[in-house]
């Protein structure tokens, strides 16, 4: 408090000139110091130099106001890039996409290309951590142009790559297969090693997404040892973390929680509060899977509350989602059904179709548990329509699992058997253990054979496992419909 008074003082002491001057300086040297930092945030040094940004950060903003009031167009624009990283990282999206907005905008001189395309790189990361996906894809299509007229190679395989992201997040998975390939083969031709493991990162969560495991597994661990071998920690944790959520729907949970531990020691070494929520709520699942649904609960409160604050609704959606399914789990279900909705009602604002999805399977099991049988008829039909749009199986398979659930507690035996031969092929193709589903169903199983005959049973079951997967949903939503 001394230090401040006797800094105050001596301030006073300054006259209108030097205190200008001094205020120059000043901010000229963060304006080194922040892009100094930017050159280490995605190396070796990633944590210190992310330690020091978080120590300046008051002293940063002040600069910043300056730099508004008198900086050029290029300065702005390099001050920017320059955190662009430390902004996603921090959970500082929207004041980050502001100042990016802004300096994007100016009307004076626009800056060097590439500079631009940097600029606009970073505001369409900033916009997806928010789920404002159509702004994302528009930036990093801008970004994506100009990098190729500018013959800038990495961060042309950058943009692709973040356009697959986003591409991801919305589920559009063969868009976005397309386009992190290409990001792949720009990145290698051009012996951009941490671009080529962002590409395959996005590679292996499509392959994850659409249930090709064993693809997605290859994918990871050729991303991780590009990680380790560049020293790269952020770029580790994202796949670490990735391999871990691939793994546990591939039923491994025994080598799930190790590879979750080292991302949440990652992500916290660097400050990277995104990350550590997201690794929250795979370790949430863990302690569900296992039972322990007070741990559970606890990781997902955490998860949410860190993903509020950083303004992250699309985890905030598979938060409210995980913990609808709790409730239910634990019998609160008038909770239960509010944290579906609340959930659904997110997924639609930011557009988020793969959320949307889940967050309607969520919705659908609570009705089922209510009893609502139409409502979570048309809600799970909804879903699969998604589902088939999106081409995710592995999803699928959960949402027909509670098909079943329907039409038994309907009474209607022939299409729930027909239903269970199904799930079991895509299950076996998918290379998940199909016991782990048709176990719950056992009792039914017996019933139905009894109710229906042999004959008539090992037809239906027979008769479900020919669709394809495209008929098998087809099946179920005019089931549903019906």
């Amino acid at each position: 408090r001394m230090l401040e008074t006797v800094r105050e003082y001596a301030w006073e002491c300054l006259d209108p000139a030097e205190r200008e001057a001094l205020t120059r300086r000043h901010a000229e040297y963060l304006c080194h110091f922040v892009e100094q930092a930017a050159r280490h945030l995605e190396g070796c040094e990633q944590a210190v130099w992310f330690a020091r940004l978080e120590q300046a950060y008051d002293n940063v903003q002040l600069a910043q106001q300056w730099w508004r009031t008198h900086g050029t167009a290029e300065t702005a624009l390099r001050w920017g890039v320059a955190l662009g990283r430390f902004w996603v990282s921090r959970g500082d999206a929207h004041a980050g996409r502001e100042w990016l907005a802004w300096a994007l905008a100016r009307e004076d001189a626009p800056g060097p290309p590439l500079l631009r395309a940097q600029a606009l790189w970073h505001a369409g990361r900033l916009a997806r951590a928010q789920g404002d996906y159509p702004a994302a894809r528009s930036l990093h299509q801008q970004a994506l142009a100009i990098s190729r007229q500018a013959g800038g190679s990495a961060l042309e395989a950058q943009a692709l790559a973040s356009l697959a992201e986003v591409a991801i997040a919305e589920g559009n998975y063969e868009c976005a297969s397309v386009l992190a390939a290409e990001a792949l083969q720009v990145s290698r031709r051009g012996n951009h090693r941490l671009a080529e493991a962002n590409a395959l990162l996005n590679l292996g969560n499509v392959a994850s997404e659409t249930g090709d495991h064993p693809r997605a597994r290859a994918c990871y661990e050729e991303a991780l040892a590009i990680c380790r071998e560049t020293g790269a920690r952020l770029y580790e944790a994202e796949v670490l973390r990735s391999l871990a959520v691939t793994l546990k729907e591939w039923g491994h949970w025994e080598q799930v929680g190790p590879l979750l531990d080292q991302a949440l020691a990652l992500y916290r070494e660097l400050g990277h509060r995104r990350g550590e929520g997201g690794v929250l709520i795979t370790l949430a699942d863990l302690a569900y899977y296992h039972g322990d649904l007070a741990q559970a609960r606890r990781h997902y409160e955490q998860a949410l509350r860190i993903h509020r604050q950083v303004g992250n609704p699309a985890w905030e959606a598979v938060v409210l989602s995980s913990l609808g399914l709790l409730a239910l789990d634990e019998g609160r279900l008038a909770e239960a059904r509010s944290l579906a909705e609340q959930a659904l009602a997110i997924a639609r604002t930011i557009q988020g179709r793969a959320v949307e999805a889940v967050a309607l399977m969520t919705l659908g099991k609570v009705l089922l548990g209510q009893s609502d049988l139409g409502a979570a008829a048309r809600r799970l039909a909804e879903a699969l329509r998604l589902q088939r749009a999106l081409g995710t199986r592995r999803d699928s398979a959960e949402t027909l699992d509670l098909c079943v659930q329907v039409c038994l507690a309907a009474g209607r035996v022939a299409e729930a058997v027909q239903l269970c031969g199904s799930l079991e092929a895509l299950l076996q193709s998918l290379g998940v253990p199909a016991q782990s589903y048709l176990s719950e169903h056992k009792a039914a199983a017996a019933q139905a054979r009894e109710h229906l005959g042999p004959a008539a049973y090992e037809a239906a079951w027979a008769k479900g496992r020919s669709l394809t997967w495209e008929q098998i949903l087809d099946y179920a939503i005019v089931m549903l419909d019906g």
